[in-house]
């Protein structure tokens, strides 16, 4: 409907094509090219469940776990010394 009558919706993408081919010899390199999301658009919409970083959320979990490994191994070292 938004093509037929020309109204823009949040359901209608206008794209615009051109038809040109500019390099018509053999051996053209396909060139793949990440484009932005548009803002509030997660990746999963493109069946992407996580971009090439790892979320924010990952790292602080990640780091806050090897933070408490080292005050665990150094508490367990320290106990063990005291003891001997």
């Amino acid at each position: 409907m938004g093509l037929t009558y020309g109204l823009l919706t949040r359901f209608t993408s206008f794209v615009a094509v051109q038809e040109i081919v500019r390099r018509t010899e053999a051996g053209a390199d396909d060139v793949d090219q990440p484009l932005p999301l548009p803002a509030g658009v997660s990746d999963r919409a493109v069946g992407v469940a996580n971009g090439d970083e790892p979320d924010l959320l990952l790292v602080l979990a990640t780091t806050l776990a090897l933070i408490g490994c080292a005050r665990l191994i150094r508490a367990s070292a320290g106990r063990s010394g005291a003891a001997a």
